[in-house]
């Protein structure tokens, strides 16, 4: 497998300055664009982290997560135009953490990890096209822990590729004389593999530093398929909590709106969380 270098995604504090949408600390305000695409700039260590983007079009009911990203400092309270909103608690997200190896992942295979019981086809987490030598992390909800012993399972997945060897795992031939096909897992490696979440320690020391996945091509040498991962919890999930809510966008007029998120430490010294974005349009 062969992969082009790609772009690793930014996650967007909550303060911050931006163009296109202006996230600044204290009182929230309403800043004009000046230019096209966004660029980050330092922020206050306490800021939380708000799931909205830049410049971001809203409609509908929109989910709007908040992250604290300082341990002992939740975020308590969330707010639209300076009215606060009614939200749930959260326990953050937990972050599963490797290097990547040999020639990476790709989607199309569909590898995943299930984390603990939640093994439904919808709690699957993916792993996208990560090329080897780059560092990888899939992230999940944090209430999926718990204190004491974790099992983080690591599935590799399959798809069909073009063979002519008929003694091949799986072979098969297609109709109408165009060829043969098997069934080929990735290929790839995990090490230097961790666990976090804020406000607790994950120990992994139990497992090993790096694991190879695959079966070569078509089952031509043995590699793992599945491997549990051991990560020993201590404290308690959701210590340092964040919130969570769908935003009714049809309860605001058209035009620019602030969202704002404020930590537990705020109550003591200024740290709040904007995030401006005008609405569509409505349609008729």
């Amino acid at each position: 497998m062969t992969h082009a270098p790609r772009a690793r995604r930014k996650r967007t504090r909550g303060l911050l300055s931006a163009v296109a949408l202006i996230l600044i600390a204290g009182p929230a305000t309403t800043l004009s664009p000046t230019l096209a695409g966004a660029q980050t700039a330092p922020t206050s260590g306490n800021a939380p982290l708000i799931s909205l983007s830049d410049g971001q079009n809203i409609e509908g009911a929109v989910p709007v997560v908040v992250e604290p990203v300082t341990e002992n400092d939740s975020v308590t309270t969330l707010a639209v135009d300076g009215d606060k909103i009614g939200a749930d608690k959260t326990a953050g997200t937990a972050h599963f953490a490797f290097e990547m190896g040999g020639n990476g992942t790709e989607a199309r295979y569909r590898n995943y990890v299930t984390v603990n019981t939640h093994t439904a086809e919808a709690d699957r987490v993916y792993l996208p096209d990560i090329p080897g030598g780059q560092v990888g992390t899939l992230d999940f909800p944090g209430d999926w822990l718990q204190p004491g012993a974790n099992t983080v399972t690591v599935h590799t997945g399959a798809n069909w590729v073009d063979s002519t060897t008929k003694t091949a795992v799986g072979y098969e031939e297609l109709p109408n004389g165009e060829g043969g096909r098997c069934p080929n897992y990735d290929d790839y490696a995990l090490s230097s593999i961790s666990l976090s979440l804020l406000g607790v320690v994950a120990d992994g020391e139990q497992n090993l530093f790096s694991y190879s996945f695959g079966d070569g091509t078509c089952g031509s040498s043995a590699k793992l398929l599945n491997q549990d991962l051991t990560f020993v919890i201590s404290g308690e999930p959701g210590s340092t909590s964040g919130l969570r809510t769908d935003l009714d966008t049809t309860k605001l007029t058209n035009g620019t709106h602030t969202v704002s998120a404020t930590t537990q430490s705020a109550r003591r010294r200024p740290s709040r969380s904007t995030s401006t974005m005008p609405p569509p349009a409505r349609r008729r």
